[in-house]
């Protein structure tokens, strides 16, 4: 995966649902076609399900009931 694509997915990412803290698309250690995003505020942490694929992790990231 080339890092200019995985830098515009980084930067389409919306903050933390949870506390409005910054959020980092990371591949899964042990399997790397799959990755998740994570908030990375220390009091919050909040993950998101492992997703095959970039694209597919950030999307389920970014999908919000209120938009």
């Amino acid at each position: 995966m080339k890092a200019s694509h995985l830098s515009a997915l980084q930067k389409s990412l919306k903050p933390c649902a949870h506390c409005g803290g910054p959020a980092t698309l990371r591949p899964m250690p042990a399997a790397p076609m799959w990755f998740r995003v994570r908030c990375d505020a220390y009091d919050c942490g909040m993950t998101s399900w492992a997703m095959m694929g970039e694209q597919e992790a950030v999307d389920a990231w970014n999908r919000r009931a209120g938009g």
